[in-house]
């Protein structure tokens, strides 16, 4: 495990994927589930938010590259297993 500045790479949230839009996300939770729910597309703009949030911000990957982590598997495989595993 590499180190930079005492940070160490288990204190990093991971994200699977360079981009995926939240009602993507949303969908593809309730498709592997079989249920039948709808989800509609919204923004920021759209809810009462007491701190301003960016207009467009992405998780960026530049720690994984740093410490050579390997290249994530599918987000939706990911999503898969997570949800048969833990019980949701």
């Amino acid at each position: 495990m590499r180190e930079n500045q005492g940070i160490r790479v288990q204190d990093y949230f991971v994200f699977l994927v360079n981009f995926i839009l939240a009602v993507t996300f949303a969908r593809a939770v309730f498709e592997e589930k079989r249920l039948n729910v709808r989800v509609e597309p919204c923004t920021s703009a759209d809810f009462q938010r007491l701190a301003p949030r960016p207009a467009y911000s992405v998780l960026a990957h530049e720690a994984i590259r740093y410490y050579g982590l390997e290249p994530f598997r599918p987000w939706r495989e990911a999503l898969r297993d997570f949800l048969r595993d833990n019980e949701y």
